[in-house]
């Protein structure tokens, strides 16, 4: 190929590369970020390396008949051609070679795939090693279903569990899910904040969960068989109650039955990444300290 036509041939390389690099999760997700130079060099570095791949391959493998028939229908010599055709099989088909490779990785290292998705652990792993401090924030209170205190520039604060986030943390024009526990505002000239607005149904979901996860840990124990329970098992099933008359308190007050078909995803607020001023995982034992100056008590 000579002038035009090594021009016109790097093109199918370049596409190889580009499919190569938006089907493969590890380096689309680098894709993301990068801006158009850089991700013209990504598919570039990525298409050069498939195109060394594909010429000695398809000079080894291909068949005479498939070799002729090429010939006529590129303008190109043949073994370029066919080199080129292959080239852009190999772009998608190697980058689900990659996923694989990850999703073994991910299998053996910890993190199942079976129950999270593979885009998710990966994300996370990259976050928490390369993400801002509002990436790395996020996900450890996701991890480990931590409460988070948000102060918007609204002047509203919300604080609760985060649902869910971007797949891809670009830019600021995104958005964040939280269920709030809880919310307030700053006054507008002082800042001190105002009354707090509770969300009893996400209480009351709360309390669902919180005493799910003793049953389940009670579970694992044993229990009260096998025998005289210890001292850890009496305190489990002393919170147990204790839970269970939370749950039982609201489902009295609840005299409409909502809670009945309660879905916590309608209480979702969807937050803009731009708004946020400011975050921190918020410490239910120390929010006189957190919200001191207050007009009521925080729940």
């Amino acid at each position: 190929m000579q002038g035009s036509g090594l021009l016109l041939g790097l093109v199918p390389l370049f596409t190889a590369g580009f499919l190569f690099v938006v089907t493969c999760f590890a380096t689309r997700l680098r894709a993301a970020t990068a801006d158009g130079q850089r991700l013209f060099f990504m598919c570039a570095a990525a298409g050069l390396i498939i195109g060394a791949i594909s010429f000695p391959l398809f000079r080894l493998l291909a068949p005479a008949p498939a070799v002729e028939w090429l010939g006529k229908q590129y303008p190109f010599p043949p073994i370029e051609a066919g080199s080129l055709t292959l080239a852009l099989l190999l772009g998608p088909a190697l980058a689900f070679v990659a996923n694989g490779l990850l999703w073994l990785w991910f299998r053996f290292s910890g993190m199942n795939p079976s129950r999270l998705p593979l885009w998710n652990c990966l994300f996370t792993r990259m976050a928490k090693r390369d993400g801002s401090p509002l990436q790395q924030l996020l996900i450890e209170a996701i991890e480990e279903n931590k409460l988070v205190m948000f102060s918007l520039t609204s002047r509203k604060v919300y604080c609760g569990y985060v649902m869910r986030l971007p797949p891809i943390f670009r830019n600021d024009d995104q958005y964040i899910e939280v269920i709030p526990l809880f919310s307030t505002a700053r006054d507008k000239d002082t800042l001190e904040l105002l009354d707090w607005l509770n969300y009893p149904a996400v209480a009351y979901w709360r309390a669902r969960m919180y005493r799910d996860n003793l049953r389940t840990v009670i579970s694992a124990l044993g229990g009260l068989r096998g025998g005289t329970p210890s001292d850890q098992q009496d305190v489990l099933m002393s919170l147990l109650a204790e839970a269970e008359k939370k749950i039982s308190d609201f489902e009295r007050e609840d005299t409409d039955g909502y809670f009945n078909d309660l879905r916590i995803e309608d209480w979702a607020k969807v937050i803009p990444i731009k708004q946020i001023e400011s975050a921190s995982v918020f410490d239910e034992d120390a929010h006189r300290q957190w919200f001191a100056g207050a007009s009521a008590a925080a729940p």
